[in-house]
């Protein structure tokens, strides 16, 4: 299903004429975290040519996995797919975004059917309070401009900065816009919280994205409202870098993604 929502036209992809596999985009500021562009945003875009080069929709996206080199500038650029192995039941894709001839990720996704299952099981959705429970996160201007594309109610825990004794935070979200959840949407859903490991820092500090790694576990039917629970957790930082572990879930309690990223992190003012 396509919608015409900012997020939508903002990882828009336009097939280059003459150039099969290559794919016209276009960087917007509006989505820009502190370092640059943010990195769910990015991978959402990725994602998106790589669907529109597989044109295949039996085949849903199952692992996506992005490096991130150096952050485009506002403006053109161009992702470049290339079918890596098309087997009978699964599609592995390469990407690569370029800006000036440079190189600014690279990534690699699988796609696969739907199997019949020998086991289900799934981790389970923490207790959520009901969103008039929870007070809406301002939109400061002091904020990135990613803050500012989603309605946020983070569940209530330590402040940003406060040396806390635990890196985990989460909440729901949803664009302001009527939009469906899809593997674009939980692309951008795994990386537009604050990093988690902020709350275990006592001063201002920059987490930009090294590696991001999204498992989409089940994609819905299509529908008008893009509310979902996320939660994000940091166990460990060493010689300046930080894991950061995620999960997504349906309002009815389905886990829809889970995410692993690696960033760095360091001081910043």
């Amino acid at each position: 299903m396509a919608w015409d929502t900012l997020f939508d036209r903002a990882i828009a992809a336009t097939p280059v004429h003459g150039a099969p596999g290559q794919y016209a985009v276009t960087f917007s500021e509006d989505w820009n975290a502190p370092a640059g562009p943010n990195g769910g945003y990015l991978a959402a875009m990725v994602l998106n040519a790589m669907m529109l080069a597989l044109d295949e929709p039996a085949r849903v996206p199952r692992t996506l996995t992005l490096h991130y080199m150096r952050p485009p500038q506002p403006g053109a650029g161009t992702v470049a797919v290339a079918t890596e192995r098309a087997g009978r039941t699964m599609t592995t894709l390469s990407a690569r975004i370029e800006q000036g001839g440079k190189p600014m990720v690279i990534a690699l996704a699988a796609f696969g059917e739907a199997r019949e299952p020998l086991i289900d099981f799934a981790v389970e959705m923490p207790e959520a309070p009901p969103l008039e429970e929870l007070r809406q996160a301002p939109k400061l201007d002091v904020m990135p401009p990613i803050a500012h594309r989603f309605d946020m109610w983070p569940l209530r825990g330590p402040y940003p900065f406060s040396g806390a004794d635990t890196a985990e935070l989460g909440g729901w979200a949803r664009l302001p816009e009527p939009r469906g959840i899809d593997a674009l949407l939980l692309a951008i859903a795994t990386d537009m919280w604050l990093p988690p490991s902020f709350l275990r820092a006592t001063s201002l500090a920059a987490a930009p994205t090294v590696e991001l790694t999204i498992h989409f576990r089940h994609i819905p039917e299509p529908g008008d409202d893009s509310l979902h629970f996320a939660r994000f957790r940091s166990e460990t930082s060493s010689e300046g870098f930080v894991e950061e572990d995620g999960w997504i879930w349906s309002p009815d309690g389905t886990l829809l993604a889970q995410s692993r990223q690696l960033a760095l992190l360091f001081g910043i003012g």
